[in-house]
């Protein structure tokens, strides 16, 4: 359960600090899956691929884009093996 009401005087209490951290987590757990197989192969790859496409002809971005396919092989070899708990 989330709490939403805030302690009096405003200030985030301890519980606010932990749920901060568990979105945090839970954030970082979903990029994971993100670049995990079958979702990557699938999903993930094609809209890498055509980010990376359209920001070639720009000229601050073509350097993103040129990461990106630099990059994409490392992702498809490399498996996270990191579990959902």
């Amino acid at each position: 359960m989330v709490r939403t009401d805030l302690h009096a005087g405003g200030t985030a209490g301890p519980e606010h600090t932990v749920e901060r951290d568990e979105l945090s987590r839970r954030k970082w757990l979903l990029l994971y899956y993100l670049l995990r197989q079958p979702f990557f192969g699938r999903f993930t790859e094609s809209r890498l691929t055509r980010v990376a496409d359209w920001c070639s002809n720009k000229p601050l971005l073509s350097l993103l884009g040129s990461l990106i396919q630099d990059y994409q092989p490392l992702w498809q070899q490399f498996y996270f093996y990191t579990a959902g708990s």
